[in-house]
C-alpha cells in the first residue's frame, strides 16, 4: 500500500538498495566471499580434468581472488575454455564490486546538507578574517 502511494515498486532492486544503504560494507564483503567460493568451485569443475595445478581447492581460490582483484600474477591460469569463461566472469564481478565499493564510499563521505552549510559558514568566517588581516597589512604598509 505504501509503495503504491509513493509510486515506488517493491521489488528486488529496492531490497538491494535498502540492504546496501543499511550495511554497505558488510554486504559487499559477503557478496565478495560468496562469489569467490562459487567461482573457485566452478573453476575446479572446469579445470580438474585438464589441469593438474587445479587439483587443490586453495589454488582455485587463489586464482579467483587474484582475478577478481585484477592483480593477475600469472602463476595459475585456466587452460579450458570453460575455465577461461569462469575467470572472465570473475573479472566482471571484480569490476562491479569495485564500482559499487567506490560509489558507496563516496556517498558515505559526502557532506549532508547541515555539514555543507557549516563548512560554508566556516569558510566565510575564514575569508572575513583573512580580509581583516590583509586590510591591516595594507594600512600598516602606508
Amino acid at each position: 500500500f505504501v509503495s503504491r502511494m509513493n509510486d515506488v515498486p517493491m521489488d528486488s532492486k529496492l531490497a538491494m538498495k535498502a540492504i546496501l544503504d543499511d550495511k554497505p560494507y558488510q554486504t559487499i564483503a559477503l557478496f565478495f566471499f560468496i562469489a569467490v567460493f562459487v567461482l573457485a568451485y566452478l573453476v575446479r569443475i572446469a579445470e580438474s580434468p585438464v589441469n593438474l595445478q587445479h587439483v587443490y581447492f586453495w589454488n582455485q581460490l587463489w586464482l579467483i581472488v587474484v582475478t577478481v582483484t585484477s592483480t593477475g600474477y600469472g602463476d595459475l591460469y585456466p587452460l579450458s575454455h570453460l575455465g577461461r569463461f569462469v575467470c572472465f566472469l570473475a573479472m566482471m564481478v571484480g569490476i562491479v564490486l569495485t564500482a559499487i565499493l567506490i560509489g558507496v564510499t563516496s556517498s558515505k563521505l559526502a557532506l549532508n546538507a547541515n555539514e555543507a552549510r557549516l563548512m560554508r559558514f566556516l569558510q566565510s568566517e575564514n575569508w572575513e578574517r583573512q580580509i581583516k588581516v590583509h586590510a591591516v597589512r595594507c594600512i600598516q604598509s602606508w
